[in-house]
């Protein structure tokens, strides 16, 4: 369940990154892409708890910098849904990894 909410809030970032193309570069959504891409292969099949920390931490910084951006240069309706969206999939995601059934998850050994 995790990897579906986060691969559906990362692919919602990616949409809200195009549409609201004036406020990103895209080098910066293609290493964004490829880093988040890289840490949910790493939490998904590896079971990696570092993985699972820099996920977590992302998630933190990230929702942070959304929320003072938000305020600092209020969007319009669009861009508010296409904000939300993502940061309630991240939210959903980010709660699965720290309930703790996962903890007894990733002590199990990584899938061949």
């Amino acid at each position: 369940m995790f990897s579906r909410c986060y691969l559906a809030a990362l692919g919602l970032q990616v949409l809200s990154s195009i549409m609201n193309w004036r406020s990103a570069t895209p080098g910066a959504i293609q290493i964004g892409l490829i880093l988040s891409l890289l840490l949910w292969y790493g939490v998904v099949y590896q079971r990696s708890n570092v993985a699972r920390i820099l996920v977590i931490l992302c998630y933190v910084f990230g929702a942070l910098a959304r929320i003072v951006g938000f305020f600092l240069y209020p969007p319009s309706a669009l861009e508010i849904a296409s904000f939300i969206a993502p940061l309630i999939l991240f939210t959903i995601a980010v709660g699965m990894l720290i309930e703790e059934k996962t903890s007894e998850w990733f002590k199990a050994k990584a899938v061949a």
